[in-house]
């Protein structure tokens, strides 16, 4: 099968190639074969390419292979599996080996996805999530009981998008920062209901152009990585 992997740390671009790998076992009881067939990029993906200061940077004994997150079809199952079935698409996370054509997961971390679900959604659909609850709790704690304007930055991500639409159900003043203005306008069309986006690519500009539009109130941030 084939697969991106890496067999040292270092700068992903310097690191990653597409290989052949041996594929993966059959799915013994209790799991089940995957067929990938979308998987995300996530900061922590490229962090665990790149390592930390001070970890060997000696090469591996074997190849890694990056990822934890995706979807695909069910190829196979193992003995007892009665909620899966082959040809089923799944997402699943948290499954090493990710950026493969193929995986074999326990059940419990294997989820079927609904219909009218885009692949390039259900790949994303179980870490961001859980990473937006996360964020509405630190606002929640933030805040202090006195409610003020959120400004985020890098809006245009998938996690950015996920905080606009959870600000609209639940009534949270937001602010969206994003890199350039073809990415402003989409999120205008996407969230009309939104404080205007903005364009950001100075401190000095970011600054005199949010305080306005948070209506010169103290602000809550949240900081996304880029998509």
């Amino acid at each position: 099968m084939r697969a991106i992997t890496h067999d040292q740390r270092g700068e992903a671009r310097q690191v990653l190639r597409l290989s052949e790998q041996p594929p993966p076992a059959a799915p013994a009881a209790g799991q089940a074969q995957v067929r990938v067939l979308s998987r995300p990029i996530h900061p922590g993906d490229l962090a665990g390419v790149q390592g930390f200061p001070g970890e060997s940077q000696q090469r591996f004994a074997t190849p890694r292979i990056p990822g934890l997150e995706g979807m695909g079809v069910i190829e196979t199952v193992g003995e007892g599996v009665q909620d899966l079935r082959p040809g089923q698409r799944v997402a699943f996370f948290p499954v090493p080996g990710a950026w493969s054509e193929l995986l074999t997961a326990p059940t419990d971390l294997v989820v079927p996805v609904p219909e009218g679900v885009s692949d390039e959604t259900a790949a994303l659909m179980l870490v961001n999530p859980l990473t937006l609850l996360t964020l509405l709790r630190a606002v929640e704690d933030a805040q202090h009981g006195q409610a003020g304007p959120v400004v985020q930055t890098a809006a245009g991500s998938s996690v950015g998008k996920l905080v606009s639409a959870a600000a609209l159900k639940h009534g949270i003043p937001l602010v969206n920062l994003v890199r350039g203005a073809t990415g402003a306008q989409t999120l205008r069309q996407r969230f009309p209901d939104c404080r205007p986006s903005r364009r950001a690519t100075r401190t000095g500009a970011l600054r005199s152009g949010t305080r306005p539009a948070a209506g010169g109130l103290r602000s809550y941030w949240t900081r996304w990585a880029d998509p």
